[in-house]
């Protein structure tokens, strides 16, 4: 009976890793490691000097935009499809997270997904490009629109972002070699 029982256990294990592995599969979430790479080198504690937090370099705008945005109902749409929302961020966080909760490594990771397919699905939407997003990301959604409205692209960003949407890219076609 007990080898039954750790048998079970056992397939239940190889079914749920087999299942994680199966949900990865958007890019937005194949993207994320490459990101936290660019943003603080996998530093969980990493402050720049616009004062953006954590992994993913969190800002006050978008933590206030995440919050806003928690309080709707349909804000679970943004987490990585497949994966249940209460399995990526802490369910007893009921409140507004604050600047602190950004240092959780979970949360800001979190956090810095559900922005990304913000970005993707509801700026750009049909002007996505992955270069576009991350142009976004880094350099801000108002400042891409503009250049958007004025016939131009991520490439007329500032160099900074530029080079950082560079960079991600090489890492993440790197990382798929």
């Amino acid at each position: 009976m007990k080898k039954l029982w750790l048998l079970a256990i056992l397939i239940t294990i190889i079914f749920c890793l087999w299942i994680a592995g199966n949900v990865r599969g958007e890019e937005i979430d194949d993207l994320v490691p490459y990101v936290i790479a660019c943003e603080s080198s996998g530093n969980a504690y990493a402050i720049s000097e616009d004062d953006c937090i954590g992994l993913m370099q969190i800002s006050k705008w978008v933590l206030t935009e995440y919050n806003q945005y928690r309080k709707k109902e349909g804000w679970r749409q943004f987490f990585p499809k497949g994966i249940h929302y209460e399995t990526y961020i802490e369910i007893y966080y009921t409140g507004d997270l604050i600047k602190a909760d950004l240092f959780n490594a979970r949360i800001n990771k979190a956090i810095g997904t559900w922005y990304l397919r913000r970005l993707k699905e509801h700026y750009l939407q049909e002007d996505y490009t992955i270069e576009r997003m991350l142009a976004a990301y880094n350099g801000g959604i108002t400042r891409l629109r503009r250049l958007l409205r004025q016939g131009k692209d991520w490439q007329d960003m500032p160099k900074e972002s530029v080079n950082y949407v560079k960079k991600v890219l090489k890492l993440y076609k790197k990382g798929l070699d």
